[in-house]
């Protein structure tokens, strides 16, 4: 298993606290994706590459950020997809989310 540098306080709300890094990690790693964005959007004479491809961002990915890095990139994807998923729910009529929660329990047993 790779090595991380999280330990973990679950009662802890802001994203840094929780996984025992400093705000700084958390400013220098959007620093640096911000980075990493911008050169793959732009070539080095600042004009937008024609060759962007979905593999070229998991190049990136692999070869400039660290396991670390990655594993809280990914739970930032994941935090979105939860927050869509909890919004379009209170869209939702209580009593479908009513019917969905039994659904979801019944699953369980």
């Amino acid at each position: 298993m790779n090595e991380t540098i999280f330990t973990f306080d679950h009662g802890q709300r802001r994203m840094h606290k929780a996984l025992g890094i400093t705000e700084q990690y958390m400013e220098d790693l959007h620093e640096k994706c911000n980075e990493a964005l911008r050169n793959f959007v732009f070539d080095k004479d600042k004009q937008i590459r024609e060759d962007m491809s979905p593999s070229g961002l998991v190049e990136i990915c692999l070869k400039e950020f660290s396991y670390s890095e990655v594993v809280l990139m990914a739970s930032f994807f994941l935090k979105d997809q939860l927050d869509n998923i909890l919004n379009a729910m209170n869209d939702l009529p209580d009593d479908l989310v009513e019917i969905l929660q039994k659904l979801a329990n019944e699953q369980k047993d």
